[in-house]
């Protein structure tokens, strides 16, 4: 992700999310399209998604109408992460991507110094 390149959205309703209350959701969304070359330290060139805003808050508003235990262990769905010297939740889990009706991977961090933002990370 390119600080850069950060949207930031406010949800039309608060939502629930392991046990805190997520008002906005920041993403970029290059990298969500895109994916990352970890070697180049930059985007993929080619696009493996082509989802707009509006897709990536609809993904995340789907954690509203259902309650998932978060199990932070090894190979749970949660862990403890350092992104640019902060610490953050990074959660996995599954939304439906109702244009495709298919599942999707979404991962997402929230800063443990939470305030009302989480971070989608990527969508897959």
């Amino acid at each position: 992700m390119k600080q850069k390149n950060l949207v930031t959205k406010t949800l039309a309703d608060a939502v629930d999310f392991d046990g805190k209350v997520i008002q906005k959701i920041s993403f970029d969304l290059e990298h969500i399209n895109r994916g990352w070359d970890s070697l180049k330290s930059d985007y993929n060139p080619t696009r493996r998604s082509n989802y707009t805003a509006g897709d990536i808050v609809e993904f995340f508003e789907q954690f509203g109408f259902y309650t998932i235990e978060w199990e932070d262990k090894q190979g749970g769905n949660k862990e403890t992460v350092t992104v640019r010297g902060k610490k953050h939740y990074r959660y996995t889990a599954y939304v439906t991507d109702h244009k495709a009706s298919q599942q999707k991977k979404i991962v997402i961090d929230i800063p443990y110094d939470f305030k009302d933002e989480g971070i989608v990370i990527t969508v897959y």
